[in-house]
């Protein structure tokens, strides 16, 4: 419990270091359809329950998202728990984030499948979460986030946000 609590703690303050480094970015996007890139991740496995890797364990982290130019855009923060999973050799999660903008945030929702949820780098597999409204420029806004790799290899988060008219 210790060590969650200093892991816990620490994350809190890579999340508000996150938070003040995006403030000083003085543009960000707009509803639309757009693609970014992970940057800087950090991602941790919070063990709960059954030592080892179980239904129930949490995965918790940050990650800077950044643009074709690799200028800081935004970061996303998410906490996800793992849960029962049909598929064999994989678990499956579901997770809540948040991503800063200068401009607001968008939150997204969702489940994802991943082989081994300890890794620290965004879930390698293809997957769609929705967006689930937001604050500022994206105050109610909808649509679906997609990760995928394009076709150079490289990890690519695809946008689709519909805001309110």
């Amino acid at each position: 419990m210790i060590a969650y609590r200093t892991g816990a703690a620490a994350l809190l303050a890579l999340a508000m270091a996150g938070t003040t480094a995006t403030a000083q970015v003085t543009d960000g996007p707009s509803c639309g359809e757009y693609k970014f890139y992970p940057g800087i991740v950090d991602i941790h496995h919070v063990d709960r329950g059954e030592s080892g890797l179980s239904v129930g364990d949490e995965r918790i982290g940050q990650f800077q998202l950044v643009d074709g130019d690799g200028n800081e855009v935004a970061w996303n923060h998410f906490r996800s728990v793992i849960i029962p999973s049909r598929e064999p050799g994989t678990y499956r999660l579901v997770g809540n984030g948040t991503e800063i903008y200068p401009n607001g945030t968008i939150n997204w929702s969702g489940s994802y499948l991943m082989a081994d949820p300890t890794v620290n780098a965004p879930p390698p597999e293809k997957l769609v979460v929705s967006i689930v409204g937001g604050t500022g420029d994206f105050a109610g806004a909808g649509g679906k986030l997609t990760w995928f790799y394009d076709d150079q290899g490289k990890r690519t988060a695809a946008y689709e946000v519909i805001c309110p008219k």
